[in-house]
């Protein structure tokens, strides 16, 4: 008897069935079983595929928005500004996880840093740690390394040419924010003078 092609309907591939019943009921239920198993595992496998993929993009916009990290605040040693967020970094300078926007009325952030492996670059870490006393100063907002200057409450910037003239003038800085105009820039000097950029002075005592 020649060969009859047909496709059965519970199968998952071609097969070619004798029409003498060649293929004995127990090879069949074999084959059968075996295509079960098959898909069985195949469901598996793409389930374990789409949780896997699932759980790296939770973790990645956990990482992106809040945190999930368990991590002790003292480990914690400033707020940073980076890609238009605000990001708390550790005091080994790295990025832990981004911060609420409430955090700020705690301390001043920092920007114009540069980041390179989510993590601070060395030479910045060192400035920051070393701007301690600023950045938890209650009248500064946000102290910008690229720029050499810090924000004040009233939005007013102060420039200045040295990192010590700020940290040595930090105090006369503090009773002379009440004087100055809101939005406007100033400049400090190194003996503590805050000059107007617009023309004026204002003194520190």
């Amino acid at each position: 008897m020649p060969k009859k092609q047909t496709r059965c309907s519970t199968c998952l591939w071609e097969k070619v069935c004798l029409s003498d019943g060649a293929l004995s009921k127990g090879t069949l239920l074999k084959l059968q079983i075996l295509m079960f198993n098959s898909r069985r595992f195949l469901f598996a496998l793409t389930l374990i595929c789409l949780t896997a993929f699932a759980i790296y993009l939770i973790r990645l916009n956990d990482f992106g928005t809040s945190s999930v990290l368990k991590v002790d605040s003292a480990d914690r040693l400033a707020l940073v500004s980076y890609k238009e967020r605000l990001w708390w970094i550790s005091t080994k300078g790295e990025l832990l996880y981004s911060a609420k926007p409430e955090s700020v009325l705690s301390m001043a952030f920092v920007s114009g840093i540069s980041v390179n492996d989510l993590k601070i670059d060395p030479a910045q870490l060192r400035l920051i740690e070393s701007l301690r006393e600023v950045i938890t100063d209650n009248k500064i907002v946000e102290i910008d390394l690229q720029e050499k200057c810090v924000v004040t409450v009233k939005g007013i910037v102060i420039y200045f040419d040295k990192w010590e003239d700020i940290i040595a003038n930090l105090l006369s800085i503090d009773s002379a924010v009440s004087r100055m105009e809101p939005r406007s820039e100033y400049f400090l000097t190194a003996n503590g003078v805050i000059l107007k950029l617009r023309g004026g002075q204002i003194g520190t005592n």
